[in-house]
């Protein structure tokens, strides 16, 4: 059968067309229809300009069979699948610069068309399933897509009237917009109107809403998309879901999107890798005006989506399945992926190590015709040689890129293995910045509320390097805790010697020499993550520990901390202890400082320490000589307890 609806609509292939009488639901009420059904299959058809092959039609048109006066209402509903179409982007109004592909076309619509009393009909059928027992009622209708009925599968119109008005179009396309965005993937498109929406100021409005969703869709985001020479960022297996919002008084606009990947990479630098397994993108924006500029919606609230309950969120769905759940009801802009990132020689094969590889937490924009990808919580190793590596830790880092290369600015703490010393690691702040775009640079962005700030001449390197610092390790951790221990037990044996005869006070009451010597469990409870248990202060209720940024015990920021806790309690002046010397052939200490009470007695600490490396160390403490400078160095060899008399 041919059928044409002018130059509109034109269609062959096989089609039943049936009158139908039936009860149908309009909002509150039942009333009797009268109408026709309408369904096809294997139909080659032309829509304005469409080309489309292998259609399946279901469409149901019903009119009120006892029409009152003033009253013109009507309504279809209609569901409708195609194998193959051609579109042109202008038969759809969009603007030159966007192309499209598309097949596996469906439509859904349940609209109400028409007036009553000269006000507008946006009422629908209601064709879902609701009551029960007695009032039970089933609208859906059903209906046969071909003369060769057996054969053929019948349409069911099922929508409830909670969804409201809608029209549902959903697609496999492949979209391109200019030069800078391709997507190709599984597109929905639908128009709803008249839903009531709560803002975050609970206010309620009434809103037109379309929403766009897309699944198991690849996207190329950067310069010169579609071609040999992109550059840019490709996500595979993605999905995005916006909702855009429009008050029905003039209000203003509103927006929700929400998109994921679960893997992404970077195309056309060459020398630079990047990939993650997984991205998330949150967005709640409001375009208000007059009364509700600075407003967004609030999705936990209502029956946005038309499906008849207000559980606390508004899912986006293609082809009945929920990709994202709306839920924000505050303003929103976040970004979220954690990214691999490898920078390689150029011309280095894939399975040659990289120079620099690690992964953090990234923001991609576009501005003024280049990428930028900024990132902070940088973890990376530097691979400086075939057996030694460098490692980045809580760094950031921005990446410029454009069709003549990439700019690199890097910071952060780096550490790096002392040669032949097990377990011990060197590490000091440092800033890394390259230019590789052929051009100078100036830019900035703000990551996680941190401003990067990139300003680079031609060709530009620069490499800093900031304070040596050394993590302890566990061998020399356990000669650190002998040396403590013995210090902890003497100055545990003179808090509970004796009184001294005549003068009715102990040594330590007198001298309080147990303070000075107490720094041993001050250190014991420091390196307290690499000694087993045994290893233990005899003094308890000790400052907690911040072991820095990387995380694990070090040779300056022990001093830091026996400085703050232990010599202040005990120094009256003086800057306390000091790392003098850091290298690969060992460490020196330097200590000056005054001590708040005098010693009445001669010790040698010096000459029991029974180390070749030490010089002058608390040489003597004698009275009336409260001030005491010292020196002492170790070569990586193990220290020996110090021997304190009358106490060992």
């Amino acid at each position: 059968m041919d059928l044409a609806f002018g130059d509109i609509f034109q269609a062959s292939g096989s089609l039943a067309i049936s009158r139908d009488e039936r009860t149908i639901k309009v909002g509150d009420h039942f009333m009797a229809a009268t109408g026709f059904l309408v369904g096809a299959s294997g139909l080659s058809a032309k829509l304005s300009g469409i080309a489309v092959q292998n259609l399946s039609l279901g469409l149901a048109l019903m009119n009120p069979s006892q029409v009152a006066a003033g009253d013109a209402r009507s309504w279809i509903a209609l569901s409708a699948s195609v194998g193959s179409v051609t579109i042109h982007p202008k038969d759809f109004g969009l603007p030159d610069g966007i192309t499209m592909e598309a097949d596996n076309l469906t439509l859904q619509v349940n609209q109400g068309l028409g007036s009553w009393g000269g006000v507008d009909n946006t009422e629908v059928m209601d064709l879902g399933v609701s009551g029960q027992g007695d009032t039970l009622y089933n609208g859906a209708i059903t209906i046969a897509t071909g003369a060769a009925a057996a054969q053929t599968t019948p349409i069911v119109l099922d929508y409830g009237a909670a969804a409201g008005e809608f029209v549902s179009f959903v697609t496999d396309a492949t979209l391109q917009i200019g030069a800078l965005v391709s997507l190709s993937g599984t597109l929905a498109f639908t128009r709803a109107g008249a839903r009531s929406v709560t803002l975050d100021d609970n206010r309620r409005r009434s809103m037109d809403l379309t929403t766009i969703a897309a699944t198991n869709v690849n996207v190329e985001i950067g310069l010169n998309v579609g071609t040999d020479s992109f550059v840019g960022v490709d996500l595979q297996q993605a999905s995005l879901g916006l909702m855009l919002l429009r008050d029905t008084q003039g209000g203003g606009s509103f927006m929700a999107l929400k998109a994921a990947a679960s893997q992404l990479s970077l195309e056309g630098v060459a020398g630079l890798e990047l990939d993650t397994q997984s991205m998330l993108l949150s967005l709640n924006q409001g375009f208000g005006t007059g009364e509700l500029a600075g407003r967004v919606v609030d999705f936990t609230q209502g029956d946005i989506d038309g499906n008849g309950r207000s559980d606390g969120f508004t899912p986006l769905t293609v082809r009945g399945q929920t990709l994202f759940s709306l839920d924000d009801k505050t303003s929103r802009l976040e970004a979220d992926a954690s990214l691999n990132l490898a920078i390689r020689k150029p011309g280095d094969a894939p399975e040659v190590t990289p120079l620099v590889q690690g992964s953090g937490n990234f923001q991609l924009l576009e501005s003024n015709g280049v990428l930028v990808l900024a990132g902070t919580n940088l973890q990376a190793a530097v691979h400086l040689s075939d057996d030694m590596k460098a490692a980045v830790v809580d760094g950031t880092v921005m990446l410029v890129l454009n069709e003549g290369g990439f700019a690199l600015s890097m910071s952060g703490t780096a550490k790096l293995p002392l040669s032949g010393v097990f377990g011990i690691s060197a590490f000091a702040s440092f800033g890394l910045d390259l230019n590789r775009t052929g051009a100078a640079l100036n830019q900035s962005i703000v990551v996680a509320g941190e401003t990067i700030v990139m300003d680079f001449a031609k060709d530009y390197t620069h490499f800093t390097v900031g304070e040596l610092d050394a993590t302890i390790g566990d061998s020399l951790a356990l000669d650190l805790a002998d040396v403590a221990m013995n210090l902890s037990d003497s100055a545990a044996q003179l808090r509970a010697g004796d009184p001294l005869p005549v003068i009715g006070q102990s040594l330590d009451q007198l001298l309080d020499l147990s303070s000075i010597l107490g720094v041993g469990d001050y250190m014991l409870h420091y390196l307290q993550p690499l000694l087993p248990q045994s290893y233990a202060p005899k003094i308890s209720d000790l400052a907690p520990v911040d072991y820095g940024k990387v995380g694990e015990p070090s040779f300056r920021n022990m001093l830091v901390y026996l400085n703050d806790v232990w010599l202040k309690q005990n120094l009256s002046s003086g800057d306390g202890l000091q790392i003098s010397k850091l290298g690969g052939e060992g460490f020196a200490l330097s200590f000056d400082g005054e001590f708040k009470r005098q010693v009445n007695f001669g010790l040698d600490l010096a000459s029991q320490m029974n180390n070749p490396c030490l010089s002058g160390c608390l040489p003597i403490i004698r009275m009336g000589e409260p001030t005491h400078r010292c020196r002492a160095c170790h070569k990586w060899v193990t220290m020996h307890a110090p021997q304190v008399p009358g106490l060992n």
